[in-house]
């Protein structure tokens, strides 16, 4: 059995929930100061949303540093520490190309900064390159146990899904096979196909992380919100609307989470939405896997994780600790 996804860098802001069985979102550059569309010092201000996206619709996901030539160790801290919340849920990954990565031709900065990462999440990932580094880098992924990640198109001609992309002819965990699918969005994507079931992934996630990944905790039930923070769905509702019409603004997606429903676009005449910021809750407690970006999402914040931040006295956003009381 394999599975089929896509992979997304800052330049797509889409709902990857497109995707099939997969997503790759990659998350960080360099080790700091890099700028351009969706992305503030060298983190794209996109990869949360899209992998919390990812999460909830139930896809398979991979979270993926674009190498710059810098110091490995440097490289591979800045990579880390943006992504902890993901280790564990998702497979780490590095992004080896030709552009701004002065280091492209040396294969032993390669090596080291797949021992870098190691040495931070546990155990190893999957290394993204193009066909033509093959032989010289498949070696070295294999000797740290890391899968590969293979780019090589038939053409640039727009596709769909294949099931069985052109020249299938060498091992690799993953096949990129091409740079403008086309899956109904109007939007060109990367293609790919991972040769495994979904147990197969899922054995990356662990191995990634050096153990086998426990189950998630269950978040407690919510208390009972007040009569007047209820609304009750009407025929033609959305919820998206009603998101909009109860102060969330276009955060339907938050609304979504709070009230447990996986598909936005599937309430029912009847339901009692819980529509209070936050859940009628002052404070929340940093969990395990959180990340500021979210929890600021998930009560009733937006995409203003900095206001939230700010209100917290919080100078790095992506550093908050398991157990700290964040005020809503």
């Amino acid at each position: 059995m394999t599975l089929q996804g896509i992979d997304v860098s800052n330049w797509k802001d889409v709902d990857v929930s497109i995707a099939r069985d997969f997503v790759i979102v990659q998350t960080t550059w360099g080790s700091g100061g890099v700028n351009g569309p969706n992305l503030q010092d060298s983190v794209s201000t996109i990869a949360d949303k899209q992998m919390q996206r990812a999460y909830v619709t139930g896809k398979k996901t991979g979270f993926m540093h674009y190498y710059m030539g810098g110091d490995v160790n440097a490289e591979a801290e800045f990579f880390i520490d943006h992504c902890r919340g993901y280790l564990g849920k998702s497979i780490p990954m590095i992004d080896w190309e030709s552009a701004d990565n002065p280091q492209f031709d040396n294969p032993s900065v390669f090596e080291a900064l797949l021992t870098a990462i190691e040495q931070r999440t546990g155990g190893p990932g999957i290394a993204y390159f193009q066909q033509s580094k093959y032989g010289q880098l498949k070696p070295i992924c294999d000797r740290h146990n890391w899968g590969s990640m293979v780019a090589q198109y038939a053409s640039m001609a727009p596709t769909g899904i294949q099931e069985s992309p052109w020249n299938e002819s060498y091992d690799c965990a993953i096949r990129q096979y091409s740079s403008n699918g086309q899956l109904g969005n109007g939007v060109a994507l990367d293609l790919d196909k991972f040769y495994g079931d979904g147990a197969a992934w899922d054995r990356y996630v662990q191995n990634s992380v050096g153990h086998a990944v426990a189950p998630a905790p269950q978040a407690p039930a919510p208390a009972p919100a007040p009569a007047q923070d209820i609304y009750i769905v009407q025929p033609g509702d959305t919820l998206s609307q009603i998101a909009l019409d109860h102060g969330w603004g276009g955060d339907y997606w938050g609304l979504a989470r709070q009230n447990g429903i996986g598909n936005p676009d599937n309430i029912q005449v009847g339901q009692r939405i819980n529509v209070a910021h936050g859940g009628g809750s002052s404070a929340y407690v940093v969990q395990p896997g959180d990340t500021l970006s979210q929890i600021a999402l998930d009560h009733g914040w937006g995409g203003d994780y900095w206001g939230l931040a700010r209100k917290n006295g919080i100078g790095d956003p992506n550093n908050i600790q398991i157990g700290q009381i964040i005020q809503l």
